[in-house]
């Protein structure tokens, strides 16, 4: 199995390398619907808090597992791509 890279990506710059991306793996960013997007955890700032959305799917594709604690404390968890 090939390695990964993980690397975190804000802002509109996405929009830009996207398409550059897809056969990597991209774990966090903060922008705007990151993980509907196919991104695996979207960092949001709710009531000046930091809290994360996780989609599963795209963790699970990396081969990443998280844990049922981590998955806990999630805003929102997207089973499906």
């Amino acid at each position: 199995m090939p390695r990964s890279f993980y690397q975190f990506i804000g802002g509109e710059r996405w929009k830009d390398i996207r398409l550059a991306l897809e056969k990597i793996s991209v774990l966090s960013s903060d922008m705007p619907e990151f993980t509907q997007r196919g991104g695996m955890i979207q960092f949001k700032l709710v009531a000046n808090r930091v809290r994360f959305e996780v989609n599963l799917a795209a963790t699970e594709r990396a081969g990443l597992a998280l844990s049922s604690e981590l998955l806990k404390l999630a805003l929102r968890v997207n089973r499906t791509l």
